[in-house]
């Protein structure tokens, strides 16, 4: 059961994961279509895209350290497995997210 205040961070995720998704859809369908369609919007959109990403990470993490710790002393313990799994992979993804990015220190 997830209460009121952790379902509004819920939806918060959401609705950025499918911001971040539909994102996605768009610059890879640019870059499939070739570097004649990669303009100043297709920046801006990657920028976006950039910028959704390093957006999610902070309520996606403070959403799944809640619900895990409230979840943590359910008795299904099928589905305390499974929501593990999922965290480990929402973090895997956003770790992998993190990692392409490309950042010039020096």
């Amino acid at each position: 059961m997830i209460g009121p205040r952790l379902k509004q961070l819920l939806f918060v995720v959401f609705a950025l994961f499918a911001l971040l998704a539909v994102n996605s859809v768009y610059l890879v369908s640019v870059t499939v279509a070739g570097v004649q369609y990669q303009n100043w919007f297709y920046l801006n959109m990657f920028v976006a895209h950039l910028t959704l990403g390093l957006a999610i990470i902070g309520p996606a993490v403070v959403f799944g350290l809640i619900h895990v710790r409230n979840a943590r002393g359910r008795r299904n313990r099928r589905a305390i497995r499974v929501g593990y799994a999922l965290f480990g992979a929402t973090l895997a993804l956003l770790a992998s997210g993190l990692v392409l990015m490309r950042v010039d220190l020096f």
